[in-house]
């Protein structure tokens, strides 16, 4: 056990040497999307960056009742993962659609149960 070395050490590291600083996001070359794309909410035009979810331009359009359950009560995302299939949703006429799982496209069709 005395010759483990702290978390932040390495083998090429001297003893107390600290952690390396990253920068910044942009440092790192990583750059806010320019790219943005169209697609339809309940019949509303959402505009969103390229590469969000459906369920994130769902909330961007303010619509917060995705399903109803059987019983009739109103449902949203919970889990955001694809698990739960609370956020399930028309998409192009395809029903039942994790809209946490599905990446926007242009032109795509979302219906909620709303």
């Amino acid at each position: 056990m005395g010759n483990r070395r702290p978390r932040h050490e390495t083998a090429s590291s001297p003893k107390g040497a600290s952690r390396p600083t990253w920068g910044s996001a942009a440092d790192q070359g990583v750059r806010p999307t320019t790219d943005f794309l169209t697609l339809s909410v309940n019949g509303a035009p959402v505009t969103v960056p390229a590469g969000a979810s459906v369920s994130a331009a769902i909330a961007l359009a303010g619509v917060t009742l995705y399903r109803r359950s059987v019983n009739g009560e109103p449902r949203a995302p919970l889990c955001g993962m694809g698990i739960c299939f609370e956020c399930s949703v028309t998409i192009d006429g395809r029903a039942h659609c994790r809209s946490c799982q599905v990446v926007c496209q242009p032109g795509m069709e979302v219906r909620t149960d709303a």
